[in-house]
């Protein structure tokens, strides 16, 4: 049943529709807030003050728009706000899923790496290299039977070098999982590695050759094996890597670094297994340390548990 109303403002008067009885929105001719008055008593005759043939249905039909307008502002400016509010978990949800996805990545590299070891008495050597010295195959590509990736290692062919497969495998679609990280948006779009080993004479990987875990007297828990490398631009099955000869040490620096896209720092494992995320402030002395099997250093893992957060 419509209701009379009069603006208390403007004295416009109208008819309108019950179901906006008691709700407050804004007076369609002079924009003041006004509030519907509540439904007559049953059987009571709504009074006139004026005829409101030429009028009210118009009016009425501004007045239901008005508060219509009204309530779906409101609703949207609640949900603005919720947004507002919602953002900063959401993305802080989206930094612990991306950091811990890269880590669940980066031990089943290390594992793989262990039982590689365990079968050939060696770990894998950072490439193999054709009769004149060439660089052919990356460690990535002998390590992916020991990562479930068989087919793709099968459609591998040994006797190619890596930069004449073909095209299918050479594919960015063909990156294995293991080898992307979801914060490094390189590593699915161009089929780049997030993950390198450090290369160089006193690391565990030599160039071409091969390491035993006797030869890492530093103790493997103390040398690294692999590290992240966002941004990287190596395709996955090349043979390249870092050079630690062309390192400043330095976590997320430019240049030939250990660096991820997660923010304050990047992960590394070391040989027993063991995944790190290295903060940005660690020293670089104490980087530089870590890349060696056999330099004597004293590498006090005990005494970071401010600088390193340890997944086992």
């Amino acid at each position: 049943m419509p209701i009379p109303f009069s603006c208390p403002h403007c004295r416009a008067e109208t008819l309108v529709d019950d179901h906006y009885a008691n709700q407050t929105g804004d007076c369609a001719i002079c924009g003041r807030e006004i509030t519907v008055p509540a439904l007559p008593p049953a059987g009571a005759t709504p009074t006139r003050r004026s005829d409101p043939t030429h009028q009210s249905p118009r009016r009425s039909l501004i007045t239901a728009l008005v508060l219509s307008l009204g309530g779906l502002s409101a609703v949207a400016a609640a949900f603005g706000i919720l947004i507002w509010v919602a953002l900063p978990f959401v993305r802080s949800n989206q930094i612990s899923s991306y950091r811990l996805q890269s880590n669940q990545h980066l031990k089943q590299i290390a594992l793989a790496m262990r039982n590689y070891h365990n079968d050939h008495g060696s770990y894998p050597p950072a490439y193999v290299t054709d009769s004149n010295g060439r660089p052919m195959h990356s460690w990535r590509v002998l390590l992916l039977p020991y990562l479930a990736e068989h087919a793709t290692y099968a459609q591998y062919d040994l006797s190619k070098p890596w930069d004449e497969q073909t095209l299918e495998l050479q594919s960015p679609l063909r990156i294995p999982s293991v080898y992307t990280s979801p914060a490094d948006a390189d590593s699915t779009t161009f089929g780049h590695t997030s993950f390198v080993v450090i290369t160089g004479k006193r690391t565990m990987f030599p160039g071409p050759g091969s390491t035993r875990s006797a030869q890492i007297t530093d103790g493997i828990a103390g040398t690294i094996m692999v590290v992240e490398r966002h941004n990287s631009g190596i395709p996955w099955y090349q043979p390249l890597d870092l050079k630690s000869a062309e390192m400043q040490f330095q976590i997320n620096g430019s240049g030939q670094e250990i660096r991820s896209n997660h923010p304050g720092g990047a992960w590394l494992t070391t040989a027993d297994g063991t995944t790190y995320f290295v903060r940005d402030n660690l020293s670089a002395d104490f980087v530089q340390s870590l890349t060696t099997i056999a330099g004597g250093e004293r590498v006090p893992l005990e005494e970071l548990s401010d600088d390193l957060n340890t997944m086992r």
